[in-house]
């Protein structure tokens, strides 16, 4: 009997120390990002500066991950609503919690949020294992997981894997590594507009080959993606800040034409946003663009795609901005 308790009492101790320990090393890293987390970061920074730089003017903001920010021109919507317009385009990989709580302090009274989500975002939870996702929760963003659920927490904890401790520690005393090399070169606007040259690399055969897998399955909003958002728009109309929504920019697939569960996956999502009291602005094919638009992803449009889409996105925002204001 003794042994037994014996056998207890160490295994219990090894878990608690091992904990302790794990824990200690996340937080030893937490400021100690990989590069990966380098990367995003700097995307991030930069859309938020210039944010705070607008914090008190009128504006629009366009959100979403990288199919926003390779996308729309930001530049075009202010010249034809007469209103600052911001491109706030990072990456799909970090999630959508993460990019609303970077706006949700620097707008006002009056401003305009378009929410454009790459599908997958609805199928967000915050327990994925998203390396670029858990890279930025366990390093620059580490105080936005001390606000999830203990629970969650703790699984995230378990799902962070040691080898990225190992590179955290050795890019931070590598000597001869500078950790700036690892930021972002696409070269963006003052309105968060990628600059960079966006012509055509990816062939038609390839985007055909790669239909998106949240658009060819059910799609089921989690219920982590329904309370960060519910949260989000709630704190915007409390602040008289209007939230519109959008489809995202994506390869008009022949694999989608006549697919029940693409049709039904666009159902469910107009259903989400008017469950929410959002409006959803144009249809998704007015965001489907053909191959010879899109630079190197289904979700990356090249310098026509964006004059297109905008120009379509301006058509859609009309009856929303200007009669509004009438």
């Amino acid at each position: 009997m003794w042994r037994q308790v014996k056998r207890l009492f160490l295994f219990v101790s090894g878990f608690v120390f091992a904990s302790i320990l794990w824990n200690l090393c996340l937080d030893f890293v937490a400021d100690k990002p990989v590069p990966n987390a380098v990367f995003s970061s700097s995307i991030i920074d930069l859309k938020e500066k210039i944010l705070i730089k607008n914090k008190n003017t009128e504006k629009i903001v366009i959100v979403g991950g990288s199919n926003v920010a390779f996308g729309i021109d930001s530049i075009e919507i202010k010249k034809e609503f007469g209103i600052k317009a911001i491109n706030f385009g990072c990456m799909a990989g970090i999630g959508p919690e993460l990019l609303l709580s970077k706006i949700k302090n620097f707008t006002s009274s009056g401003d305009v949020i378009i929410l454009c989500w790459e599908y997958g975002l609805y199928r967000f939870k915050r327990t994925e294992s998203n390396f670029t996702y858990l890279n930025l929760i366990f390093g620059p963003n580490t105080a936005l997981r001390s606000n999830y659920p203990i629970i969650d927490q703790i699984r995230l904890n378990l799902t962070y894997p040691t080898s990225h401790i190992r590179t955290s520690i050795s890019v931070a005393y590598n000597p001869f590594v500078n950790s700036d090399i690892y930021k972002c070169p696409w070269n963006f606007d003052e309105y968060g507009n990628v600059r960079s040259i966006q012509e055509q690399i990816v062939k038609e055969k390839e985007l055909i080959n790669s239909p998106l897998s949240a658009l060819m399955t059910k799609l089921i909003v989690t219920d982590d993606v329904n309370e960060i958002l519910t949260d989000f728009v709630h704190s915007c109309r409390n602040n008289s800040v209007k939230v519109l929504s959008t489809w995202p920019n994506t390869f008009n697939n022949p694999k989608y034409i006549n697919n029940e569960v693409v049709e039904k996956n666009f159902i469910a999502i107009k259903k989400f946003w008017q469950d929410l009291d959002v409006p959803m602005v144009g249809t998704p094919i007015d965001s489907m663009l053909t191959a010879g638009f899109f630079h190197d992803t289904y979700y990356h449009l090249n310098s026509k795609g964006v004059k297109i889409r905008t120009e379509k996105l301006i058509d859609n925002l009309k009856s929303q901005l200007i009669e509004a204001s009438e």
